[in-house]
């Protein structure tokens, strides 16, 4: 397990990581001629109260689920097991 200042250090990694895609990638939803002017979407401060871990059932064998997206048409995922409150936990393939 990970501590909450790594937990935090990730996320405001990820954070950076998507202001750099937005700002810089090619396929970017930031039209090209704005994007010099990007500097990075607005978020509030991470807060570790919000971090939850939960046991997992794996499943034997994972399943097949399709999520509807809005710019990709369909996307498949695992689904790896799912949380004793019965939420699925699914991995993009």
């Amino acid at each position: 397990m990970e501590t909450a200042e790594d937990w935090t250090d990730a996320v405001e990694a990820q954070r950076r990581q998507k202001d750099r895609y937005f700002a810089e990638d090619p396929r970017s939803p930031i039209p090209e001629d704005q994007r010099a002017a990007f500097d990075g979407l607005n978020y509030y401060p991470v807060d570790p109260d919000y971090r939850f871990e939960v046991a997992l059932d794996v499943y034997d064998e994972p399943e097949v689920v399709v999520v509807g997206t809005s710019t990709d048409g369909e996307q498949e995922y695992l689904a790896w097991g799912s949380s004793p409150s019965r939420s699925a936990v699914s991995r993009s393939r």
